[in-house]
């Protein structure tokens, strides 16, 4: 039987950790629907994996301890500033 759930979290080594999920918790004796309801609400933790959008578009996956995102995100903002003043 076919069911189908969402997810927050991307990447294909989130796809293989699901899927292990399931398997085991349906191991244990957990229902299929509850299962796929846990899983629909985890989130991703904040530093890893991170998608960030620029102006133009780009998208950026991050793999960075929360420090090192902030610094980060403080060099695209101010990247992004004086790309605008430049532009005039």
């Amino acid at each position: 039987m076919e069911r189908n759930f969402w997810t927050t979290l991307t990447g294909k080594f989130n796809v293989y950790n699901l899927l292990l999920v399931f398997a085991i918790a349906s191991e244990l004796g957990f229902e299929e629907n509850e299962i796929l309801q846990a899983i629909s609400k985890l989130k991703r933790v904040n530093g890893r994996f991170e998608t960030m959008k620029s102006d133009s578009g780009i998208f950026l996956h991050c793999r960075l301890c929360p420090h090192a995102l902030m610094l980060w995100k403080m060099y695209w903002t101010a990247s992004m500033k004086f790309r605008r003043k430049m532009k005039g």
